[in-house]
């Protein structure tokens, strides 16, 4: 389906509550049986522009920067010097920094 030049999909699932979803630039409306999608696009239509819009000027301001590649323990050392300067800077200490390998994203 369109929606102002801009296309979605619709799941219809055994949920009590409507909702969207932006995935990698994709939206979704995920609406209860018999939930009409042109009454809950109506309805949440501002949001959803303000959010793709705000997802545009992300991609738009990161096109240009460029990602570096660190190893681990240079990793810890910027951060361990950035909490240093931080905690200089609003004059507290920091007790510790913990780094933990993640199970999930």
């Amino acid at each position: 389906m369109v929606l102002n030049n801009y296309s979605y999909k619709v799941s219809y699932r055994d949920i009590q509550y409507p909702r969207i979803e932006l995935k990698t630039g994709k939206l979704i409306f995920i609406l209860p049986f018999g939930y009409s999608s042109d009454a809950f696009y109506e309805k949440h239509s501002g949001w959803i522009f303000k959010k793709i819009n705000f997802i545009k000027g992300c991609f738009d301001s990161a096109k240009d920067k460029v990602l570096t590649e660190r190893s681990d323990e240079e990793f810890k050392r910027l951060i361990y010097d950035t909490i240093e300067k931080v905690s200089l800077n609003l004059k507290i200490e920091i007790g510790r920094a913990n780094f933990r390998k993640m199970r999930t994203k």
